[in-house]
């Protein structure tokens, strides 16, 4: 079914933006600049859950970074790739139009 392309990919780049904010990469470097894929991944639509984790979870979530992944929200670019027009609109009310 292409699986790993249509629902692991987003969820890897979702991980990976997630470890970067976790581990307090960009605590450690506030001038670092990255660009995630494809809109970045699954990142945007599931930043509620990821909050409610750092919120009630901070024994497992902010063990290395007790800021909350929210407030890096428009510290990062990702593209424009997400082939949908309202994900797209989405993506840059969530983390701006620059970005």
């Amino acid at each position: 079914y292409w699986l790993p392309w249509l629902v692991g990919m987003p969820a890897e780049t979702t991980r990976a933006i997630c470890s970067i904010i976790f581990g307090g990469v960009f605590e450690r470097l506030p001038n670092l600049k990255v660009c995630f894929a494809h809109g970045g991944g699954s990142f945007p639509i599931t930043i509620g859950r990821i909050e409610r984790g750092f919120h009630v979870r901070p024994d497992l979530v902010a063990v290395d970074n007790d800021v909350n992944p929210r407030n890096y929200c428009g510290k990062f670019w990702i593209d424009s790739l997400v082939h949908d027009e309202k994900a797209l609109n989405f993506c840059m009310d969530l983390l701006g139009e620059d970005r």
